[in-house]
């Protein structure tokens, strides 16, 4: 496929390789820049970079033609000057011009303007409690656990293998987020050490005509909060149109919908489903059919949750009401990846199968560098960069950078049937800022052998030319002109 096409600009402008991920996969982009505004300008450079053609490839998915008529690009920047930067730059990597990116990251509020089409909500099953039995133990014997979150992010068919798991830090503060290619992130779930959320689509009928924010730039500074307080503060702001947030840490859960000038958050303790509609505040709304067959389903007809199992047993079920299976709460071809947080364990799937996972959603990852080679099978660790891994493997592209040096390296990581990482090491990677490109730093000796070859030859030639002989005029004509060192 195109996404399985090296991105070069030329023999020595070797950019991050964007390869297909196959059936199953979840690419991850790690890196860790500065808190400045220009190192927000570098992050979204690189990923437009990593992403180029997957960004140029979603364009067909978008379904307005300009941006939301309330938008005002300098109330954001002057909220969001980091987030205005990142969009610059992945304009900037990706090729495309500003506005372009800013539609993409706008779409939802522009399609407010167009006739309902919702078929690919999100949903979110939860059981939230002081005690909750385990699934080792279902009844008997409950234990003080934190709470079951677990969501399907639904989208168009057109946007599967088109996300993927940024895992990023400024000055040293981390989060992993769901991010589509071209946008912020996020607009599926995220977290960082103090707390996680997830978000669900909503469909007020008006618009805030002014003072309001868009929902990917609300949510991307959620990703910046240091506690469930702060995060449901920031969802808080002024939208332009609304959006569903699900807030929690290891001991508390929130639900809250949030629309155009008002907010509400509440605590759960029990089962809840969340889908793609107001349940709370009073708020004009189109609801989408599939959102009706969803809700009924899970609320009527199945079985309220209790375990991490029976949370999952929920989103994964493809039934609907009538028994046709069209508006199933799992949708084969809408449901791109299912997150689930079991206490401290997150866990990704894509199409019911383990792609990604960490034991402690609080403790950011380690980098697939400090990753022990033993682990690794010996085939893998002679897997090269820029050769498409195994198949049933998938892969995880970088950059991922010190804090305290000016390197890249290009992680390639690989995840077997079982969800286990195994890493080998890629290309070094340095970011020569002056020229905008990256070059690999064994080709980087191979330039400086071939400058100075090249100075060497420059040298002979100087000391040739000025040799005490005969020489001749630029003219070419064929008599000698003497110079009078033999005279």
């Amino acid at each position: 496929s195109a996404l399985a096409q090296e991105v070069r600009v030329s023999p020595w402008r070797a950019l991050l390789t964007e390869r297909s991920m196959g059936e199953n996969a979840l690419p991850v982009f790690r890196a860790s820049y500065g808190g400045s505004v220009s190192e927000h300008f570098r992050f979204g450079r690189d990923m437009g970079r990593a992403f180029r053609s997957t960004i140029s490839a979603r364009l067909a998915i978008l379904r307005s033609t300009g941006l939301p008529r309330p938008f005002d690009l300098a109330l954001h920047e002057a909220r969001f000057p980091e987030y205005v930067a990142e969009l610059r730059g992945l304009a900037n990597g990706s090729g495309l011009a500003f506005d372009t990116i800013l539609r993409l990251n706008l779409d939802e509020e522009a399609a407010h303007d167009l006739p309902s089409g919702e078929l690919f909500g999100c949903s979110d099953s939860v059981f939230s409690s002081r005690r909750r039995a385990t699934d080792e133990e279902p009844d008997d014997r409950p234990q003080v656990a934190p709470p079951v979150v677990g969501h399907n992010e639904d989208n168009s068919p057109a946007d599967k293998e088109k996300v993927f798991l940024a895992d990023v830090a400024f000055d040293g503060a981390w989060f992993v987020a769901l991010t589509y290619a071209g946008e912020l992130p996020t607009s599926g779930f995220g977290w960082n050490a103090d707390v996680a959320f997830t978000t669900d689509y909503v469909e007020p009928l008006h618009y805030l005509e002014e003072g309001g924010f868009a929902r990917n730039f609300v949510s991307r500074s959620m990703l910046a909060a240091r506690s469930p307080d702060d995060a449901m503060r920031l969802a808080s702001a002024p939208h332009i149109a609304g959006h569903n947030y699900q807030v929690f840490n290891k001991t508390h859960f929130f639900a809250g919908e949030v629309g155009r000038d008002e907010a509400v958050f509440r605590r759960i303790e029990g089962p809840l489903f969340k889908a793609n509609e107001y349940d709370w505040l009073a708020i004009p709304q189109r609801i989408g059919v599939s959102t009706v067959h969803r809700t009924t389903r899970a609320l009527a007809q199945l079985p309220a949750p209790r375990t991490a199992s029976d949370v999952l047993a929920v989103l994964w079920d493809d039934n609907d009401v009538d028994g046709s299976g069209r508006y199933g709460i799992y949708c084969d071809t809408c449901t791109l990846c299912t997150a689930l947080f079991d206490g401290p364990r997150v866990t990704i799937y894509v199409d019911r199968r383990r792609v990604w996972g960490a034991d402690d959603w609080a403790v950011r990852p380690p980098l697939a560098e400090d990753d022990d080679d033993d682990d690794i099978p010996e085939e893998e660790q002679q897997q090269q960069p820029g050769v498409a891994p195994p198949e049933n493997t998938t892969t995880a592209l970088g950059p991922s950078r010190s804090s305290s040096a000016n390197d890249y390296h290009w992680n390639v990581m690989r995840l077997d049937a079982a969800g286990q990482h195994h890493a080998a090491a890629g290309h070094h990677l340095r970011d020569t800022h002056s020229l905008g490109y990256y070059l690999p730093q064994s080709d980087v000796h191979l330039v400086i052998f071939f400058l100075s070859f090249l100075l060497v030859c420059i040298l002979l030639f100087v000391f040739f030319l000025s040799w005490p002989r005969h020489t001749w005029d630029w003219h070419w004509t064929d008599t000698p002109v003497s110079t009078g060192y033999y005279n």
